[in-house]
């Protein structure tokens, strides 16, 4: 059993690490905004922001989901069984509302999952809670001038912490939803909350549009010149310089790293050296790629 002086140690311990981790949120308020557009096309969009990388492809396939779904017809507030991060804070539970939201909460609320927005059409929706794959799926249910259209937006989430949306059957004729999707992260800083938003444009979204968000920590983007980017590098965080944004980006998932490095279209192996030579090995002409191969993969992408 703790005595009186370890606790009160164990406390001045915490209490450093809470003040010292919302100094840091402090001073990053700066990159809460950040928004960066490494590449894009008429069927593909690849975007840096905080904490998150976001690409956006069309015409794609329904990604597989593994596991059984339970309908809902009413809000719902869920302790999954998949343990992941948000926003870089440990998730504990979400509540899942009709019009669209997914609300995110660990000591304190985390942030909010908004794959659409509808406030006079109220659907219906599913959960499948596996320790490997959280999934959530609406039905928009509307009847316009004697027809009747089924919106299908579905939610993924991964135990890395990626996020995926996808959407089917959306129709024109639907007025009453905006397909706005936005992720966001809310952050103490000296008793105010600070909202970090990623909003998607509207005019991606149509039937077969996948909008993914891989999680990334907020590490590199400090980094202002391809050789502070390359030094910055460390045991856990690959740092890789980005020549398409100009931005020094982070590079903690291999399996994406290739992807990166191929929307970035890294020239420069010299600079790159330490966070290219992995891809090279696997793929001598990955840094020259040109824009039509990325049309081609982009309609060919699927489930990571």
């Amino acid at each position: 059993m703790l005595s009186s002086q370890s606790m009160s140690f164990l406390l001045i311990v915490v209490w450093l690490y809470e003040f010292f981790k919302c100094q840091d949120l402090c001073e990053e308020r700066e990159w809460m905004t950040l928004e960066k557009v490494i590449f894009e096309n008429r069927s593909y969009r690849y975007s840096q922001h905080y904490m998150h990388l976001q690409s956006i492809s069309i015409n794609q396939s329904q990604p597989a989901v593994n596991g059984s779904f339970s309908r809902r017809n009413d809000g719902t507030l869920v302790k999954p069984k998949m343990s992941f991060k948000y926003y870089s804070s440990q998730l504990t539970t979400f509540y899942c509302s009709l019009s669209g939201g997914i609300s995110m909460h660990g000591q304190d609320r985390l942030g909010y999952i908004s794959p659409f927005r509808s406030d006079n059409t109220y659907p219906e929706f599913e959960i499948s809670d596996e320790k490997e794959l959280l999934a959530v799926r609406w039905f928009i249910n509307k009847d316009v001038d004697g027809k009747q259209f089924t919106a299908k937006v579905t939610c993924l989430i991964h135990p890395n912490g990626k996020i995926m949306l996808y959407y089917d059957n959306i129709p024109t004729e639907i007025k009453e939803v905006e397909w706005k999707p936005k992720i966001a992260g809310i952050f103490g800083c000296g008793g105010n909350e600070t909202v970090s938003e990623i909003i998607t444009p509207e005019t991606w979204i149509n039937s077969g549009t996948l909008v993914e968000y891989e999680a990334v920590r907020n590490y590199c983007p400090k980094y202002t010149s391809p050789k502070a980017c390359q030094r910055a590098t460390t045991s856990n965080i690959t740092c890789f310089w980005c020549d398409k944004a100009n931005i020094c980006i982070d590079s903690t998932d291999q399996d994406a790293h290739n992807m990166k490095v191929n929307n970035c279209r890294v020239k420069n192996p010299d600079v790159n050296g330490l966070s290219t030579q992995t891809t090279e090995k696997n793929d001598q002409h990955s840094n020259m790629i040109t824009e039509e191969n990325l049309e081609k993969k982009s309609s060919r992408r699927t489930q990571m």
